[in-house]
């Protein structure tokens, strides 16, 4: 199970911190759009390993929230936009 305390680590790390190479392709994730948004969200973690970073067509990307829109809400959003709705 993804605790806060993980999230939180991830959200603090930064693209110095990482190699590029071990971040993971975006336009590769598949989330089955068939389960409800809590269980894509999950899955959406667990295959990026960390929500904040990933790569974009082989760009690394870091993704930053305002902190007064709770990261689930933002998840959602991100989720549905590459969903097409």
């Amino acid at each position: 199970m993804i605790s806060l305390d993980y999230l939180e680590t991830c959200r603090r790390k930064s693209l110095n911190d990482v190699d590029p190479k071990d971040l993971k392709e975006i336009t590769e994730i598949q989330i089955d759009q068939t389960k409800p948004i809590p269980q894509r969200i999950l899955s959406f973690i667990e295959e990026t390993g960390n929500p904040y970073m990933f790569r974009v067509n082989g760009v690394p990307v870091q993704v930053e929230f305002v902190s007064d829109v709770p990261l689930q809400e933002r998840l959602e959003k991100l989720l549905l936009r590459k969903m097409g709705k």
